[in-house]
């Protein structure tokens, strides 16, 4: 009975003892590890234990694989244990992403909270614009981490693709920042830039990274403006032009505001016009806009374009007409419209005539038959024209506007006037040769405006001036303004004279006296009207005078004879004339009554012609209508000094103008000494 007790008691005291030795064998994490760590940190944990000895193995262990970080025997009594796991790459090889710590105690298991290990970096960039021009400078500065919260020292590498730019800085606790430069020529776009931040170990090897991209803006910057546009330009025709405006790339960049201007060949603005870049654009040239050069240029965008030289082609070009019987010829082109004209009436009649006419001219032609209707054809050899007209009359033929039928005398008419005018001035000069040479500076009493009366300047006896003729007084070579009722409109050429130094010159005989005294005898044998002002000698020259609607080139050649001679005595005598010489042509309302011409000026070119003499400083000086009128027959210069009117010198040998050769002779014949 007793053995039995004491079997029972001994099993009894082996089950407690165990099953006390179970329960003191405890381990626990009483430092865990952190929730997240990068490759090249370290797990730092702190074992804790009741003291039992014991093997304690720990593992590491990330996605179904393990490995032994820690194996050592704790020994009685010892109630902690620190652990450090490095997380080197070469330590770990492919170990990372959701990992714990598994420890081992005797027959006792536990497990670590689960924590991540992880080889990224957390970058942020900022760049000092999101729209950048070409050839700018780009800025960055950025920053990184790591998703366990430590500092990156490393490097961040900034690549721009477009240009196969690459840049290196360092991150040095977390930061860096840098620049580049963008190509002049970078062309208009959406640009990526990669980013590629890293750190590595002591190997060398890259351990924790940041792969990145982000984007910048490169805007169209206008570099360039041009104008395609012909080199050649007709009269009547269009002209097509289209302005194209590109960027630092070459790139067209359409429909931007682009302003034209075109100035002609006599330097008038006449086109201004607001239109688009890329788009065709069109400027109808009339068929009289002045031949020569034009200046087409282009603005857009801060950007001037070259100036394009358009040549615009002469034209030589008349309209015919057939107005009540009245074959009307009109120089509708942009030079003297020189030409020969076949006129046919019935077909059974035909005259060829030799036109000339000024820019815009116009000559009339009645048209004369039996009475019937006729087939009326006209040609120049380009152009033709055709219609039927009832025409009445005794013979078919032609007459001449204000001069009758086309006879013979009609026929050779210059020739008629040339040789009638030398007759003339030979009788003229016979006249003179008796009387005594009058002055125009002793012009004193007017008995109606434009009626010269003139003194001797010379002293001679009371018989001399009684007997001598007063010729500038003879009402049929002056002109008289006045208001004109039964006039007609019509454009006359005008020269005005300015002596500007009157008072200088001696009231007595002089070289100056008699050359000044001989210029109305000029102007009187080219057919022209005397009209006198306070300070001004004018002559006019009026179509109801001198039968032809072409006076500029006549009295221009007249002018320039004048001027020849005042400077030809100024490089001879003393006292020198200061003079000034102006032409101008004006619409006037004349009227031929008893020998005199009375007219009735209309705008302010009379004005206008004193003022071209006025600033003329020993000089001749024409306008810009008398320039334009000319076309090709006269070389001119443009007046520089600046004035309200714009004036032009004669250039070149005028020999051959007008009726100026035969003046020439006459005066070679009888020059003053």
């Amino acid at each position: 009975m007793i053995k039995k007790e004491g079997v029972t008691l001994l099993i009894l005291a082996v089950f407690v003892s165990f099953v006390a030795s179970f329960a003191s064998a405890e381990v626990f994490f009483s430092q865990p590890p952190n929730s997240v760590y990068n490759l090249g940190e370290k797990i730092d944990v702190l074992i804790g234990s009741d003291g039992n000895e014991g093997w304690l193995n720990v593992d590491l262990v990330c996605n179904n694989s393990k490995k032994i970080v820690f194996f050592d025997y704790l020994n009685e009594g010892e109630t902690a244990v620190q652990i450090s796991v490095p997380l080197k790459k070469s330590f770990l090889g492919e170990l990372k992403g959701d990992c714990f710590l598994s420890m081992a105690f005797n027959s006792l298991t536990k497990e670590s909270l689960h924590f991540n290990i992880v080889n990224s970096l957390n970058v942020n960039i900022i760049w000092n614009n999101n729209i950048f021009r070409p050839n700018e400078s780009i800025f960055f500065t950025g920053s990184a981490s790591k998703p366990s919260k430590n500092d990156v020292n490393g490097f961040a590498e900034i690549s721009f693709p477009y240009n196969d730019l690459e840049i290196i800085v360092p991150i040095i606790d977390g930061k860096f920042n840098g620049n580049f430069s963008l190509q002049d020529n970078i062309p208009s776009s959406d640009y990526e830039i990669k980013i590629f931040a890293y750190e590595k170990d002591n190997l060398g090897e890259i351990t924790n990274f940041y792969i990145g991209n982000s984007s910048i803006n490169v805007i169209q910057v206008p570099r360039f403006l041009v104008v395609n546009v012909p080199n050649n330009a007709f009269p009547g025709n269009n002209l097509e032009f289209t302005s194209y405006l590109y960027d630092q790339a070459s790139s067209a960049i359409d429909s931007r505001p682009v302003a034209f201007t075109f100035i002609n060949s006599e330097g008038e603005q006449v086109f201004n016009s607001l239109s688009e870049t890329s788009k065709t654009n069109y400027y109808l040239f009339r068929k009289n806009d002045p031949f020569g050069y034009w200046n087409l240029s282009a603005q857009s965008e801060g950007l001037n374009s070259a100036v394009y030289q358009v040549y615009v082609n002469k034209n030589t070009e008349a309209e015919f007409l057939l107005i009540n019987n009245t074959l009307v010829i009109r120089n509708i082109g942009n030079v003297p419209y020189d030409k020969l004209i076949e006129i046919s009436i019935g077909g059974n009649y035909t005259r060829v005539l030799a036109t000339n006419l000024s820019l815009g001219g116009v000559v009339e032609y009645g048209l004369e038959a039996p009475d019937g209707n006729y087939t009326i054809k006209v040609s120049d050899g380009k152009a033709s024209f055709d219609a039927v007209a009832s025409l009445t009359g005794s013979v078919i033929g032609l007459k001449s506007y204000r001069s009758g039928r086309l006879n013979f005398f009609n026929k050779y008419i210059f020739s008629w006037v040339v040789v009638i005018a030398i007759l003339g001035l030979f009788i003229f000069i016979s006249a003179m040769r008796i009387i005594n040479k009058r002055s125009v500076f002793s012009m004193k009493n007017i008995k109606n405006e434009g009626v010269i009366r003139v003194s001797p300047i010379t002293t001679s006896t009371s018989e001399d001036k009684s007997n001598k003729p007063d010729f500038i007084s003879v009402s049929e070579n002056t002109a008289h303004s006045s208001l004109v009722i039964k006039g007609h409109k019509q454009k006359a050429s005008i020269l005005s004279l300015k002596i500007k130094n009157r008072e200088e010159i001696p009231k007595n005989k002089s070289n100056a006296t008699d050359l000044i005294n001989e210029i109305p005898e000029l102007i009187f044998s080219a057919h022209g009207k005397i009209y006198h002002t306070k300070d001004h000698i004018m002559g006019i020259f009026a179509p109801v005078v001198t039968r032809t609607f072409d006076n500029n080139i006549n009295v221009v050649g007249l002018a320039n004879t004048i001027y020849r001679k005042l400077k030809d005595h100024n490089n001879k005598y003393i006292p020198k004339i200061k003079f000034g010489i102006g032409v101008d042509d004006a619409d006037i309302i004349a009227e031929k009554k008893d020998g005199k011409l009375l007219f009735t000026p209309v705008g302010n070119s009379f004005q206008n012609v004193k003022k071209i003499s006025d600033v003329a400083n020993d000089a001749l000086l024409l306008s810009e209508s008398v320039n334009k009128s000319l076309g090709s027959k006269i070389k001119t210069i443009a007046n520089s000094e600046r004035s309200d009117l714009k004036t032009y010198f004669v250039s070149g040998d005028l020999n051959k103008v007008g009726n100026s050769e035969f003046i020439n002779k006459f005066l070679n014949r009888n020059k003053y000494n």
